[in-house]
């Protein structure tokens, strides 16, 4: 949801600053969480194993790393049905 960085301060180019921006959802679009269509769950179903696999590549054992993708898939899902 946000991106954490460091960039160049624009004021002070000498100066490297912190920096926070918006992300986005992870699902290409706001429909992919609601439809229930082959395309939208094999989307859906790709992108929490890519996040299982980030977390196992952090270190996370798979049942941790499981747990915690379908964490935010949870909290992402949660913020389209917030509108």
């Amino acid at each position: 949801m946000f991106a954490f960085r460091s960039d160049q301060d624009y004021k002070d180019s000498a100066q490297v600053i912190a920096e926070a921006d918006q992300g986005g959802l992870g699902l290409p679009d706001r429909d992919y969480y609601f439809k229930d269509e082959p395309e939208v769950r094999r989307v859906a179903q790709g992108v929490r194993g890519a996040r299982r696999e980030m977390f196992e590549l952090l270190g996370d054992k798979p049942a941790v790393a499981a747990a915690e993708a379908a964490t935010v898939m949870r909290i992402e899902t949660a913020l389209p049905r917030a509108r």
